[in-house]
């Protein structure tokens, strides 16, 4: 089923703090990336956790198409 992808989530080791991360998602055939989040301050975000980036605009995938 198609759809869109709004946000990555993903989780961060406590040792992975600091500010300026980025977030993207790309074409696993290609490897051209099709989507990223805007760098984010994480500052706040103490231990480990999941943190969700929202993309900076939404990416409409595809069945059958794989994704990194």
């Amino acid at each position: 089923m198609a759809g869109y992808v709004t946000a990555i989530r993903f989780y961060k080791a406590a040792s992975e703090g600091g500010t300026g991360h980025t977030a993207a998602i790309y074409d696993y055939s290609s490897g051209a990336k099709l989507a990223s989040a805007m760098p984010f301050n994480d500052v706040g975000c103490l231990g480990p956790n999941y943190v969700s980036v929202p993309l900076t605009s939404p990416l409409r995938v595809s069945p059958g198409t794989n994704y990194m």
